[in-house]
């Protein structure tokens, strides 16, 4: 393609020069190739021009499909709105072409022109090919001499000759061909590569499927069965293809269809087809039934928050269907047989009596008839106990003066416990721990941690009672003495409008 760029000109004209003249190109009008006329936008086609010219507004003309006749020098004749001439000269070089004689006498010298090769082509122009057959391959080169040829195959030098034939060709002589072409009476080579693909016979497919028969509103997975490289796949049901939808889903390569939310629409037969460019084969076809949804299974009871030691709990199934068994879970294992519980005679309800702390969890009524298994959503016992006897650590009695003292309290609690301290008949704010730096000997005395369940209305107490010594001696001294510490009681003092505790020690 020649490239120019006028905006202003009147008249473009493309021509075929045959010769130079001092430097100047000889333009006449046998030479016109195509004209544009700015003015009507207007082409005006000449002597020369072959069909393959192509000439745009801007001035460039292209050629196509050029041949060796097209070699010389173009001239762009530009005529502009003042009239103004310019010229501009372009050449298309000839392909490369030697000769035995410069000066030949006419009648009477023999020429040889010598050119080539140009690029090869192979035929045929198919890659795919069928294992068992015969693999043919030829390349032609225009070259003068003839060219000499040579193919490799796998980068390897297969054979000098134009022509190449494998028989019975198999999947390992799939691979990159390469025809190379040479001029023998010129150093010029061109060659040309070729994939040769022969793929394996496809074998027949089978599908499997995560569910045959499931309950509408299931996600179903189909998957053709066995996964081939450089396969497609195409799916059927009832024998035509499958309609786009957004409830179908499939993998990348085609091979896995997935069905969400199946409907009765979506039964029938399925089948899979695997192709590859030189063969097909169909599965047998996989027929999906879709069922009807199933009930949904609950679980009633009497109640579903209970206090330990006190209450009896009652759960039952309420989804009731004939021939068919019930059985029960807690925390994902099988209920336990225990003297407290009291089931029916068809397992549908169950009592707990006299709950204890170790029945909360979570439980689910699972029914089982002939085809199918029925789950209910979980439902949660909660269990209200506590406090147990509250402990109080670290277990230390005696403390030297000037160090920290801290006591935590804890008693095992549903809902966790509140806490109050008592120190020497002094009630402290409510929490569990206490903390005192730098304690002194005024703070030896009787401590007390009081643990209440605010919703059962329990409550207990412990006591720790704490010495601070003066010296290590002390502490030693004081140690043995403790064997006899007084022991003392509290006595819950009722009035009506408050809870207080009062003490009285011996």
């Amino acid at each position: 393609m020649f490239s120019a760029c006028s905006q202003l000109a009147k008249v473009i004209c493309w021509h075929h020069v045959a010769q130079r003249v001092h430097g100047a190109a000889t333009v006449q009008r046998s030479h016109f190739i195509i004209v544009y006329r700015t003015l009507d936008r207007r082409h005006i086609i000449g002597p020369l021009y072959t069909g393959r010219e192509i000439l745009y507004s801007n001035g460039s003309v292209l050629l196509q499909n050029v041949t060796r006749d097209d070699t010389g020098l173009y001239n762009l004749h530009l005529v502009n709105w003042d009239l103004a001439d310019n010229q501009v000269t372009a050449e298309l070089p000839e392909p490369s072409v030697t000769s035995n004689n410069f000066n030949p006498v006419e009648n009477n010298d023999a020429v040889a022109l010598t050119y080539g090769p140009d690029t090869p082509t192979v035929s045929p122009s198919d890659s795919y090919y069928r294992p068992g057959t015969n693999l043919s391959l030829s390349c032609h080169a225009t070259s003068n001499p003839p060219a000499q040829y040579f193919w490799t195959i796998h980068g390897k030098i297969y054979r000098q000759t134009q022509e190449i034939c494998i028989p019975q060709i198999v999947a390992k002589d799939s691979g990159l061909y390469g025809c190379f072409a040479q001029n023998p009476a010129r150093s010029k080579r061109s060659s040309v590569f070729k994939t040769i693909t022969v793929p394996v016979e496809t074998p027949k497919p089978s599908i499997t499927s995560s569910n045959s028969k499931p309950r509408k509103a299931d996600t179903v997975t189909l998957t053709c069965e066995p996964e081939i490289l450089e396969a497609s796949y195409l799916w059927r049901i009832n024998g035509q293809s499958l309609l786009i939808s957004s409830r179908l889903q499939l993998s990348s390569d085609n091979r896995i269809l997935t069905l969400f939310g199946v409907t009765e629409n979506d039964a029938g037969a399925y089948e899979c087809e695997v192709k590859n460019p030189v063969s097909a084969s169909r599965s047998d076809p996989v027929t999906l039934i879709v069922l009807p949804q199933l009930p949904k299974a609950s679980i009633s009871g009497n109640k579903f928050t209970a206090i330990e030691h006190e209450d009896d709990v009652t759960l039952t199934c309420e989804l009731q269907i004939e021939n068919s068994t019930y059985q029960w879970w807690v925390n994902g294992q099988s209920l336990p047989l225990s003297p407290r519980i009291r089931m029916s005679h068809d397992n549908r309800t169950f009592t707990l009596h006299s709950v204890t702390r170790n029945d909360t969890g979570s439980y689910i009524c699972e029914i089982r008839t002939s085809v199918d298994t029925i789950r209910s959503d979980p439902v949660t016992l909660n269990v209200l106990y506590g406090p147990d006897v509250p402990s109080i650590s670290p277990s230390d009695t005696l403390y030297r003066r000037g160090g920290n003292l801290h006591l935590s309290c804890f008693a095992d609690s549903n809902p966790p416990a509140n806490y109050h301290w008592m120190v020497n008949g002094t009630f402290l704010p409510s929490g569990n721990e206490i903390h005192v730096s730098q304690i002194t000997t005024k703070n030896s005395g009787l401590y007390v941690c009081f643990a209440r369940n605010s919703v059962t209305g329990k409550r207990h107490f412990s006591l720790k009672k704490i010495k601070v010594v003066d010296s290590c001696f002390d502490c030693f001294s004081k140690h043995v003495q403790s064997a006899t510490v007084q022991s003392c009681f509290f006595k819950k003092i009722y009035k009506k409008d408050s809870d207080k505790y009062s003490s009285i020690c011996f």
